[in-house]
């Protein structure tokens, strides 16, 4: 199962988006009264979150029970995003959607580095093939790259 970051916007349409580690977008989804299982089905389809983004400086209740049950590390600014702050190039079908998608890249943006530090070092070892796998290790175990690489191969 490929890592996932998720971007999530609760409401009465609760939207969410999912980005690859890569930042690429899988699919960004809305719907009015969806229930929390249903959303955890669509996700849990495309991979194993590992990430899940709020736009939000306080954290909606949504969002805490998705990292729950996913084991997925909350990203969270200190203070609620702004419009300005939010990606204008963003294209959706409804400003639902575009704040998921925002939530999405801003906890991307968050752990880049550490992605990019992962590749750097697997690309080092010519162990890519290791990628979604260590990342999986580091971002649910708390555990360092090295220490991940070498779960893997033992």
């Amino acid at each position: 199962m490929q890592p996932l970051i998720i971007g999530l916007d609760p409401g009465t349409t609760t939207a969410y988006a999912i980005l690859d580690i890569d930042g690429e977008i899988i699919k960004v989804s809305s719907k009015r009264n969806i229930k929390l299982c249903n959303i955890l089905t669509d996700i849990i389809y495309h991979g194993k979150p590992i990430l899940v983004g709020t736009d939000k400086g306080k954290i909606p209740s949504l969002v805490k029970k998705f990292s729950n049950l996913t084991g997925a590390i909350i990203v969270s600014p200190d203070e609620d995003l702004l419009s300005c702050e939010k990606k204008k190039n963003i294209k959706a079908k409804n400003s639902h959607e575009a704040d998921a998608l925002s939530s999405a890249f801003f906890a991307y943006e968050q752990k880049k580095k550490l992605l990019e530090r992962i590749s750097n070092k697997l690309e080092k070892k010519d162990k890519l093939e290791l990628k979604d796998e260590v990342v999986k290790i580091v971002f649910s175990n708390k555990s360092s790259i090295d220490r991940a690489i070498k779960t893997l191969e033992s």
